[in-house]
């Protein structure tokens, strides 16, 4: 017998109508996409994942002149719109991974990224587990 997976107040929030949906698989698509829905943003952007690297260039070559890292991105978003907020949450990851980790990552969200940024280590889960979601959600319409 099948059972629903999504029971909203139990398994989750709510579920609501999808107008719109796609894969996207390759990386630079991936962040093509992530960069045009950003700009959209007016309220909040969410981003969860299991790590984040601050100087990751999300878009190459775009002649465009302005940096494309993934700090300096967000940082020009909230500096463009005044009540825009952005949530990041990263695993605080096992010892294991430090040498593939950014050192210091959160000073330096701290010390580089606006003041309208807020960058946090999610550390509340069992010995051996990790947090594993990767998603970003932009004012509760677009979600990746």
């Amino acid at each position: 017998m099948m059972h629903e997976i999504l029971r909203p107040g139990v398994t989750c929030y709510e579920t609501g109508e999808v107008s719109n949906t796609g894969l996207l698989i390759d990386g630079s698509d991936y962040y093509r996409a992530f960069c045009a829905a950003a700009q959209t943003a007016e309220h909040f952007i969410l981003l969860s994942g299991w790590q984040f690297d601050s100087d990751a260039q999300l878009l190459r070559d775009e002649g465009a002149g302005e940096e494309y890292s993934l700090i300096a991105f967000l940082n020009r978003l909230c500096e463009r719109k005044k009540d825009l907020r952005i949530y990041i949450l990263a695993w605080i990851f096992s010892v294991i991974y430090c040498v593939d980790r950014e050192w210091l990552q959160s000073w330096y969200f701290k010390w580089s990224a606006h003041e309208r940024i807020q960058f946090c280590f999610d550390s509340c889960h069992p010995f051996g587990a990790s947090h594993h979601q990767k998603y970003v959600v932009i004012d509760g319409r677009i979600a990746f």
